[in-house]
């Protein structure tokens, strides 16, 4: 019955600005598991990690994300009293899945959204410190893992972090690359979110200030300013949390694991031809983009161009990605296009498709 209402499911604890990550120090942990990826071991923070804990568990990941596969062979979490996921939306939604897995005792595959339970309230403490600026998975119960060459979220408030460090040095050191597709990629969260057919006046003020900062911070700063970009990267996620979100995502879940290329660089490629496709069906584009400073669909469409071309963020390659009918129904079928604002037909989404392959 609750699943009628419109929730927002926050994090219990946020600590930001830079240094916060030493909330860890006076946390009541003694044994976590700490959930990471190469990046986040060669750059210390793990090892700064594990000097909080004497006593710990590390669970190193490898790149890309959470596979069904890996998740069902990831190690038995009972006898640790906390989860510490540090890195980007790929390593904080293996975290969550790892804790899916433990309270579904491995059922992860076949449960539906918000029926995930903790009835003996054995679920360990969850914190996720996010090192990219884009998924937004600290703010929410939403985890995406791979299945038969497609993408499907899991979602339960049993999944929201408990406490989200937004530690703004922990990404000022990214390269410009990842850093501006993770950013856009947190647009698109914001911009789908506010033409969700779930949307609402909440989520939209959320939306609008979060596209309002990562638009600005990503072409008005150099360098960029990472803080805002990392706290507008939270908003976003929290705004698409309650409303899903739409035609990009349900593009980019069905052919990133195709092409094997990052979801937000996808993302980053998708978001002005569905602008541009959205508006010729009579959506108002405009008011959106107003509501940000921008004026008109002309002006993100140039200056997001020249971010991608000069940072050679690429097109998709034409012989990674065979165009028919199986691929687009595939697309039609994935959860988020049912929330799309409008439902575009097979040969819409071909011509989506082909205005982002070379």
């Amino acid at each position: 019955m609750l699943n009628f209402f419109t929730r927002y499911f926050f994090p219990k604890e946020i600590v930001i600005k830079k240094g916060s990550l030493q909330r860890l120090k006076f946390l009541d942990v003694s044994n976590p598991i700490i959930i990471y990826s190469t990046s986040s071991e060669e750059n210390g923070n793990v090892e700064k990690i594990k000097n909080f804990f004497p006593k710990n568990t590390l669970l190193k990941l490898d790149s890309g994300e959470p596979k069904l596969s890996s998740i069902r062979s990831y190690q038995d979490i009972s006898k640790n009293d906390a989860v510490i996921a540090i890195g980007g939306g790929s390593v904080i939604d293996s975290a969550k899945l790892l804790i899916a897995k433990f309270l579904s005792k491995d059922n992860i595959s076949s449960l539906k959204p918000f029926t995930l339970k903790d009835d003996d309230e054995n679920k360990p403490f969850f914190i996720a410190i996010p090192t990219t600026v884009g998924s937004g998975a600290e703010s929410d119960g939403v985890a995406v893992f791979e299945s038969e060459d497609k993408k499907t979220p899991l979602i339960s408030e049993l999944l929201v972090p408990d406490l989200a460090i937004l530690d703004f040095s922990l990404v000022s050191e990214l390269p410009d690359n990842i850093l501006i597709t993770t950013a856009l990629d947190a647009y698109t969260h914001g911009f789908e979110s506010y033409y969700s057919k779930m949307t609402n006046e909440f989520s939209k003020i959320l939306s609008v200030a979060a596209c309002h900062d990562t638009y600005w911070s990503l072409l008005d700063d150099i360098p960029h300013d990472v803080e805002k970009l990392l706290y507008s990267s939270y908003l976003a996620g929290l705004a698409q949390s309650a409303t899903s979100v739409g035609l990009i995502h349900a593009i980019s879940h069905t052919i990133s694991p195709i092409c094997k290329i990052s979801h937000g660089h996808i993302n980053s490629l998708l978001l002005i031809p569905v602008m541009r496709f959205y508006e010729k069906k009579g959506i108002d584009i405009n008011s959106f983009l107003g509501r940000q400073g921008i004026d008109g669909i002309h002006q993100i469409e140039t200056k997001i161009g020249n971010l991608l071309k000069s940072n050679d963020i690429l097109m998709v390659d034409k012989k990674s990605l065979i165009i028919n009918d199986d691929l687009i129904e595939a697309i039609k079928n994935d959860i988020c296009f049912k929330t799309s604002p409008v439902l575009p037909d097979s040969e819409e989404i071909t011509k989506i498709l082909e205005s982002i392959v070379e």
